[in-house]
Order: C-alpha cells, then structure tokens, then sequence
C-alpha cells in the first residue's frame, strides 16, 4: 500500500470518528503545543480534539505543526560546507486511544496510536564564516520522501479546572515505521520524543453536573 493511501484513509478514519461519536457524549477541543526533550525534535503546535468512549477510554486526534531535526541527511550535503542540522517541517495527523486513571486530583491517561505526516519544508542550518546560517533544501534532490507515518506513545496528567475545562501536560515518543529515503538500499527513519502542555474546553451539550 503507498504511503499516499494511508495518509488519506488516516483523513477518512479521523472524520468518520469525529461525525460518529460527537453528539453521543461531551467532546471537547483545545490547543497544545511544546517542545522536543532532544534534537530530535523541535517546536510543536496543534489543534486537539478528544471524543471519550466511557469513563476510561476515549479517542483523541490532532492536526499537529512540528519540526524534526534528522542528521542522517547531512551526510549527502556538500561535505565542505559546516552543516549543523537539517530541519523537516511537517504536518501531522494523529489518531489515538487514550486510556485513563481516576486519581480524583488529578487524572492519569496513557496514549498509543499511529500517526501519518505530509513534509512541506526542509532546511540545513550551517556555519559560515562565524554566523549561523540556513538553506533551503530540496526533496527532489536530496532524494527525502515527504511523507511519513509512524507509531506514536506516550504518557500524562490532566485536571479539570472549572466547568468542565481542562488542562493536561504530557510526554510522547514517536517512532517512524516509514523509511523516508528514496535512495535504494538506504534507510532513514524519523524519532523524537516531545513534551506537551494543552488547554481543553467542552464541546457540544453539557453534562449536568
């Protein structure tokens, strides 16, 4: 199966969940965003949204902006020019079960799904002559594939603040299953781990109290 196909059913499978469970319990969407704990991974914003099945399970999608440092690129730029980094920038749609733990205080939820990616720039950041400087890459020519999907999991803590608002911090790990070289018998993969901070508010009818 192409890549290109299981971005789209990833696009056909977040709306049909969507259309399916709103309305049927209390929704809810926000924003989040935060940073890599490596290299590997730098800003990262996103749109969330999370539609619970019970009180232990729900289904949580994001469409997410995040750049991914990779050095296995480096090693095809021009060797005489002092490249530091190669930043892809991409667009992210995640599908996830969230599965949670009542701790009263606070609430404990764990995350694991898949996660399908679309590339839409790639730069090299390099010094010369003392000064840090970027380049903008090509796919093409570098041979990178702009897509990506991968494995995503990871761990938190949320607590409802007032009416049903609610704020979360969490920690996740993204491991690439799409290898993103096109060169034949060549492997380069994307990883990274990430913190999170994020505000949730309800969507949709309330649940009386």
């Amino acid at each position: 199966m192409k890549i290109t196909s299981i971005f789209e059913r990833s696009l056909l499978l977040f709306f049909f969940l969507f259309f399916v469970i709103i309305g049927k319990s209390q929704n809810y969407l926000g924003i989040a965003g935060g940073g890599g704990l490596t290299g590997d991974v730098g800003l990262r914003a996103a749109v969330v949204a999370e539609f619970p099945v019970n009180s232990f399970m729900s289904f949580q999608s994001e469409v997410v902006f995040v750049q991914r440092a990779n050095a296995e690129i480096i090693r095809r730029l021009d060797p005489d020019r002092d490249y530091r980094q190669v930043v892809l920038s991409y667009l992210e749609l995640p599908l996830m079960a969230r599965f949670k733990l009542d701790l009263d205080a606070v609430e404990l939820f764990a995350l694991l799904g898949i996660k399908a990616g679309y590339s839409v720039d790639m730069r090299a950041n390099y010094v010369e002559e003392g000064s840090l400087s970027s380049e903008k890459l090509s796919f093409n020519t570098n041979k990178i594939d702009r897509f990506d999907v991968g494995l995503s999991l990871g761990v938190g803590l949320e607590k409802v603040i007032s009416k049903y608002r609610k704020i979360f911090i969490d920690y996740r790990y993204y491991l690439g299953l799409y290898n993103i070289d096109e060169v034949p018998n060549a492997e380069i993969f994307n990883q990274g781990s990430v913190v999170n901070l994020g505000f949730l508010i309800p969507i949709g009818k309330l649940e009386k109290e």
